[in-house]
């Protein structure tokens, strides 16, 4: 949703500066050239953010329903790595000789 609305948002930007230096040739024209760099700008981001976007989901249903957990989509597009971190701390074990050494004193 948050990149659908970048999207719409640089769409306007990139509009509105196109049309203020089409039409102006002082001060407004040069800051339609600033609203159409940026409009660009977050265009650009959010088509390079999407697929990221959408494979969070996926990642999010599949750690689900491996872990048992109830990540969502937003969570593991913003904290994805931090979550594989802690899951892999957690999961840190060797065994010697078929025992078990966790780092815990016995």
């Amino acid at each position: 949703m948050i990149i659908i609305l970048a999207m719409l948002v640089s769409t306007t930007l990139i509009i509105a500066g196109n049309y203020w230096i089409g039409k102006y040739s002082d001060f407004r024209g040069a800051g339609g050239v600033l609203i159409l760099v940026v409009g660009a700008m977050l265009m650009f981001i959010s088509v390079i953010c999407v697929p990221f976007y959408i494979s969070a989901g996926y990642r999010a249903e599949i750690v689900n329903e491996k872990y048992g957990t109830n990540y969502t989509q937003s969570q593991m597009f913003f904290a994805g790595s931090l979550i594989d971190e802690a899951r892999e701390i957690g999961r840190n074990r060797v065994e010697l000789n078929g025992n078990l050494i966790t780092g815990e004193k016995e």
